[in-house]
C-alpha cells in the first residue's frame, strides 16, 4: 500500500488554482498517470472515465475513475471499478495568508501478489510524482501572471 501526503502553500488565489483541478481534462496536464482516458460521464462536478494509470517501471492498471469536484475547495479522484484494490488522490484548496494552501492526499492499494511488493519501489518516485505536479501548477501560473 502507498500512501502518501503532502502540503504547499502557493502565493495564487483559489479561483486560479483550481482551474488545474476543475475537470479530468485539466487533471490530465499535470498527472503523468492519467495519460490516456475516455470519458464515459460528464457533468458539472462530477465526471466518469476509462483510464490507464500508468506507474513507474511500465507499470500500467486499467480503471474506471470518479472525478469528483467542489467549486474551488475540493478534487477526488476514485478508482470506481478496475485493477486496483484501491486507488484514491483528493486535493484540497484553502485560503492561506500567502495565497493558497493545496493538501494532496494518495492512496494506492494494489492487487495481492508480485505488484502489491512493488509498493515499496514505487512510493518514493509517486511522491516525487506528485511534488512535481506542484511545481507544475507554480509554473503555469507565475506564467500566466507574467
Amino acid at each position: 500500500m502507498i500512501k502518501i501526503e503532502l502540503e504547499r502553500t502557493l502565493p495564487y488565489q483559489r479561483p486560479e488554482v483550481f482551474t488545474h483541478f476543475e475537470n479530468i481534462q485539466s487533471l490530465s496536464t499535470l498527472k503523468k498517470d492519467l495519460k490516456s482516458f475516455s470519458l464515459v460521464r460528464d457533468e458539472p462536478g462530477l465526471q466518469i472515465a476509462d483510464s490507464h494509470i500508468r506507474l513507474p517501471f511500465f507499470l500500467s492498471f486499467k480503471s474506471r475513475l470518479s472525478c469528483t469536484t467542489r467549486l474551488e475547495k475540493y478534487c477526488e479522484i476514485k478508482q470506481v471499478k478496475g485493477d486496483f484494490r484501491e486507488y484514491l488522490c483528493v486535493y484540497k484548496l484553502s485560503d492561506s495568508p500567502a495565497g493558497t494552501s493545496i493538501s494532496v492526499s494518495l492512496v494506492i492499494r494494489f492487487p495481492l501478489g508480485p505488484t502489491a511488493l512493488l509498493a515499496y519501489m514505487v512510493a518514493p518516485l509517486m511522491r516525487r510524482r506528485l511534488e512535481g505536479e506542484l511545481n507544475r501548477i507554480e509554473k503555469q501560473e507565475s506564467a500566466r501572471v507574467l
